[in-house]
């Protein structure tokens, strides 16, 4: 498999972080700022690195990722660009027991929803 960055998300929720301990997240000892000028250099320095990850034989699988991928390609298919329906659940109407019917089982919904359609998941 191919790697790629498309970005950086903080594991803690900001409000349980304080602000002093946010500088303990940034690693001192291995802060790549100082050796490159600009983040075009870093990204083309990651580039680098993903291309010789992805061009070794590992000794897991013995085929190399990018040529592995390739033949992957042949059985996959395109998702689609919106999700299918069914995906998403299923339409059910609220009967006059307040109930749905979901997988062979009954489950109440809320006051209000007799008679409507709602999603199931």
């Amino acid at each position: 498999m191919a790697s790629a960055i498309f970005g950086c998300i903080r594991l803690a929720p900001a409000a349980a972080v304080s602000t002093s301990q946010e500088a303990d997240l940034v690693p001192t000892d291995a802060n790549l700022l100082a050796a490159y000028d600009a983040f075009a250099e870093l990204a083309d320095a990651c580039l680098t690195w993903f291309d010789a990850v992805n061009s070794r034989r590992p000794r897991a699988t013995g085929q190399i990722p990018a040529s592995r991928l390739d033949i992957e390609r042949t059985t996959l298919h395109v998702l689609p660009i919106e999700p299918l329906a069914l995906a998403l659940g299923e339409e059910r109407l609220v009967g006059s027991d307040r109930t749905i019917s979901f997988s062979s089982v009954r489950y109440s919904t809320p006051p209000g929803y007799t008679g409507a359609k709602v999603w199931c998941r």
